[in-house]
Formats: C-alpha cells, sequence, structure tokens
C-alpha cells in the first residue's frame, strides 16, 4: 500500500539510474564450474563487475514507483544484490545451490531477492477431487486412521465486528499411511481469551472433559486423541497459552517457523539440505522449563497433496 521505493544505482558506463534485478546476472563458466557473473545494464547492456559496487552505492538513491492514497506511507524493497559483502558470483552460487533442494528456490527467492515465492504447479481438476472424496460422518473415525492429533489455533477477533469474536478453534485430525489425514471433528469456542481458566478457554476444557477428546470407529473401537498442539506464534497471549497446555496431558505449546536449522548436537532430517529440521521438541526456560514444539511450516505445507 505504500509508494514502494526502490534502490535506483546509476550505470557506470552510461550513467542510467536503475533498480538492479537478478536476471541481468551473466554467469561465466570454466570447465562447466561458475567461475564469476557480471550484471548487464538495462540500458547500455555494458558489463557491470562487482568492483563497480562502492562507487555505484555511494550515488544510490531511494526512488518511488509507485503513487499510494495514504499520505507520507513509505515503503522500500531491497535484494542481496545490493550487498557489499556478497559478490554477484557467490549470490549466483546460492541461486545454482536452491536448484538441488525441492525447497531451495523459496528460501532464495524469499531471503536473497527479497521477494514473495510463487508455488508452481498444475492444478487439480474439481472432478478429480469429488472422484476422490471420502464418504464418512463427523465424529466417526474411518477405516485407515491410525492415530488422532488436535491441533488449536488462537484468534483474538476484533471488536468492531461481532461475527468476529475472541475465540479458540481447534480440529481433531485422523491420520493414516501415506499422509492421508481425515477432518474427524472442528469445533470454535467464542469467549474471552485472556485467562486460561475462563472464557473460550473454559468452554474447550468442559467440551474435553465430557469426552470431547475421544472418538469410536463404526466396528468400535475407541480412539483418543494422542496429541494436542496449541499455536503460540501469537505474542499477546503465549503465557495464556503455556499456562493452558499444563491442564492437559500430552498438550504443548506450538510454534511455525518457515525453516528450521539443525541444532549442533542435533541429527538433521533425511530431507532437503543437510541442516535442515522438519521439527522438533525444545525448551523454554521463561515458562518453567515447558516443552514445546517448533514446527519447519514450509516443509509440511509442501506436501499437502490429494491422494
Amino acid at each position: 500500500m505504500g509508494d514502494q521505493r526502490k534502490y535506483f544505482i546509476p550505470c557506470p558506463h552510461c550513467g542510467e539510474y536503475q533498480e538492479l534485478e537478478f536476471k541481468q546476472l551473466n554467469p561465466e563458466y570454466k570447465a562447466g564450474v561458475l567461475e564469476d557473473a557480471w550484471y548487464e545494464c538495462g540500458k547500455c547492456s555494458n558489463p557491470i563487475f562487482n568492483y563497480h559496487k562502492p562507487v555505484m552505492l555511494s550515488k544510490a538513491r531511494w526512488q518511488p514507483t509507485a503513487e499510494t492514497s495514504i499520505k507520507n506511507l513509505v515503503s522500500r524493497h531491497i535484494s542481496t544484490l545490493y550487498s557489499p559483502m556478497m559478490s554477484w558470483t557467490a549470490m549466483f552460487q546460492k541461486y545454482l545451490e536452491a536448484q538441488r533442494d525441492p525447497d531451495g528456490m523459496r528460501s532464495f527467492v524469499n531471503l536473497y531477492l527479497g521477494l514473495p515465492f510463487k508455488e508452481k504447479g498444475a492444478r487439480p481438476q474439481m472432478e478429480k477431487v469429488i472422484e476422490l472424496r471420502g464418504g464418512y460422518r463427523e465424529g466417526i473415525v474411518p477405516n485407515g486412521v491410525l492415530f488422532l492429533t488436535m491441533f488449536i489455533d488462537v484468534q483474538r477477533g476484533s471488536e468492531k465486528d461481532p461475527n468476529n469474536p475472541p475465540r479458540v478453534e481447534m480440529e481433531i485430525c485422523g491420520h493414516g499411511a501415506l499422509f492421508r489425514t481425515w477432518s474427524i471433528a472442528y469445533k470454535r469456542f467464542e469467549g474471552p481469551i485472556d485467562d486460561p481458566y475462563d472464557g473460550a478457554w473454559e468452554a474447550l476444557n468442559e467440551w474435553a472433559v465430557n469426552g470431547g477428546l475421544s472418538f469410536k470407529r463404526a466396528d468400535g473401537k475407541e480412539f483418543q486423541t494422542a496429541i494436542v498442539l496449541i499455536d503460540s506464534g501469537d505474542g499477546m497471549y503465549v503465557d495464556v497459552v503455556y499456562r493452558f497446555t499444563s491442564r492437559w496431558q500430552n498438550t504443548y505449546p506450538s510454534k511455525g517457523f518457515s525453516s528450521l536449522q539443525k541444532r549442533k548436537e542435533e541429527k538433521s532430517d533425511d530431507v532437503g539440505p543437510a541442516n535442515f529440521k522438519r521439527y522438533r521438541a525444545a525448551r523454554s526456560e521463561k515458562h518453567g522449563d515447558v516443552i514445546f514444539y517448533e514446527l519447519a511450516t514450509n516443509y509440511y505445507k509442501g506436501h499437502i497433496i490429494t491422494i
């Protein structure tokens, strides 16, 4: 919504001010190995080398590229192409490395280009989706389910919108082979969310105490919810979430991260780069050494599939 300012720098050859764009980088290879990368001026097409950066940056200027209806709303975008600490050769090498990892381009586009990443792929046909849909009743565990999990989300709502009250929302999912999941139950509990023993939290607790966490299969086999995770990403209610998790067994706060790097004492997971973790249990010393779960959200979003 801002004026979308870009950092324009002058070409050392023609003097034309321009935004640096990755598509203008040109790699040079020797014996199949990346040796150098230079920038092609978008105006005169002359080569610009990394040693030109200091002089160009000393003359750079922020320039608005859009009009905004909100007065004085300034917004800026800049990429690592401008960085005096990373050469264009090193950046192009990062791009090549990103090609080897299924999630690599997401990180490269986000972290080095500073841009949103757009997934590419085929959209499933609606007829195919309808053909694959299952038929089962809410609250009944279908055949194929191995265990149940619950995830709870905290919503602040809006004081001005009566249709968007403060609440906690929960979904119980059944999990089977090949990443298949079934939605077993979904509920929302409205009310104040600033006290783990009152309002929406107490309504949730009463529902659970009265058998809400137990479900049956058609043949009578009973399933208990194996683990409950509550999103603690909203900084305003972190303490409330941590206090509520102490009321139930096998219930933990969770926090999502776009990706997780392994720690020195950890083993990496067998997916992605060598320093990658899908999830891990950690301890919060601030909250009495309580265990919470960190989740690599980009990894799991990439595994939402139709089977």
